[in-house]
């Protein structure tokens, strides 16, 4: 009897790592399973629509010169630029229109120049001159037909990919659900830290149906003399996907590890 022993602890350890296995496996399968991120606008699609310049106080601001160029629009003093993109294909924004809204303040002779996807990187992209004020812009994303609800309720956190910025600029995120409940949330871009920047969507959750959601408005007001890139925006679950495959694989493979070095040192 004795002599069957090896052949029992080899079982056992078989066993305990066949198990380890397994349970690798299963956590590795319901990380990738977890909910993907939801892509608000990864800046795909340029400046589409026709720009509407309306003149605020001055005359004459939005003179020739001003006019878009390819994906690019040139804002000067008292003028405010509007107009509404409508996505070519799937995969740039979540809904199907981008409606834009940006206005300039009282001061300075230049444009403020900005673009969307008007070069090889795709991105929103503003040059805001130091002789001019502050820029207030509003992008507000939604179905250009019908109410299109989209399901945010797996998603925790509204992300922005940063590539460039200069100063802090203060934002606002609100959402608005079918029943036209409205909840937002302000945050702050900071330039001490480019890449992703989050905002936890609890608060705004709190006040709208996160299932049935319809539109998204993101607003900002970029310093005098402040220069910005976007890259994209999106929606997010905690921890995002794939975040925390490795660990947790590595922490069931090693309680299993303990429990066949205690069941060994009990048959030995």
């Amino acid at each position: 009897m004795p002599a069957r022993q090896p052949k029992q602890k080899h079982n056992l350890h078989k066993r305990s790592l066949s198990s380890a296995f397994v349970i690798a496996v299963v956590i590795l399968f319901a990380r990738s399973t977890a909910a993907d991120t939801i892509v608000l606008d990864d800046f795909n699609t340029g400046i589409n629509g026709t720009v509407i310049f309306t003149q605020v106080t001055a005359p004459g601001t939005a003179a020739a010169g001003n006019l878009p160029t390819t994906n690019k629009v040139g804002i000067r003093r008292n003028t405010r630029a509007t107009w509404t993109d409508t996505r070519a294909s799937l995969g740039s924004m979540l809904w199907d229109s981008r409606s834009v809204n940006f206005s300039r303040g009282d001061v300075g002779t230049g444009s403020t120049i900005i673009s969307i996807n008007a070069s090889s990187s795709s991105a929103l992209e503003i040059s805001n001159p130091d002789d001019a004020t502050a820029l207030a812009a509003a992008l507000t994303y939604q179905n250009s037909g019908a109410s299109a609800l989209i399901d945010l309720s797996t998603m925790a956190t509204f992300n922005i990919d940063v590539s460039s910025l200069d100063q802090l600029v203060p934002m606002t995120l609100s959402l608005r659900d079918s029943s036209n409940n409205v909840g937002s949330a302000n945050f702050t871009l900071s330039n001490l830290a480019l890449g992703k920047q989050s905002l936890s969507l609890s608060s705004i959750f709190n006040s709208i149906d996160e299932s049935q959601v319809v539109q998204a408005n993101l607003t900002f007001n970029l310093p005098t003399g402040g220069d910005i890139a976007l890259q994209q925006m999106y929606f997010a679950p905690v921890p995002e996907p794939s975040t925390l495959v490795i660990p947790a694989a590595i922490v069931a493979i090693a309680v299993l590890r303990r429990r066949y070095v205690a069941r060994r040192s009990s048959i030995a």
